[in-house]
């Protein structure tokens, strides 16, 4: 995952200008940050590889997909439907990757992050972002 996001923020980072090494652009604090990162990624991926061989995606999908599936899911909603939607779908979805359906502390948690969501990134931040949808 570090060498993906690294590799992707290095890619994303080249659209501003790098400048030169006596004057450094915009963009060169990021591309050396994203490069650190999938450093790290590579490190950690040459470790795994040597600790356990070449079966190191011995994950369970289902999870994998499920905690994908619910940052997909909370990131693509969350400026059309707001935070009352998108953080609890994004819950429920996240939620397949523990096994067992547990209703009421799926509900709890949904309703304790939305909270959590509100007091942090809107009231504590200030971040503009619909609290449910239609608002802006």
């Amino acid at each position: 995952m570090f060498l993906v996001m690294g590799v992707a923020g290095a890619i994303l980072a080249t659209r501003y200008d790098l400048g030169q090494l006596r004057r450094l652009g915009p963009g060169a604090f990021p591309f050396a940050v994203a490069l650190l990162l999938a450093l790290i990624g590579l490190c950690l991926l040459l470790k795994s590889l040597r600790d356990h061989g070449p079966d190191i995606l011995g994950v369970e999908v289902t999870s994998l997909l499920a905690i994908g599936g619910a940052l997909l899911i909370a990131g693509l909603t969350v400026r059309s439907l707001g935070i009352v939607v998108a953080v609890p779908a994004a819950v429920v979805v996240s939620s397949l990757a523990a096994g067992g359906f547990k209703p009421l502390r799926i509900a709890a948690m949904a309703v304790g992050l939305t909270l959590f969501c509100y007091l942090v990134f809107i009231l504590g931040l200030g971040i503009q972002l619909p609290v449910y949808p239609g608002q802006f």
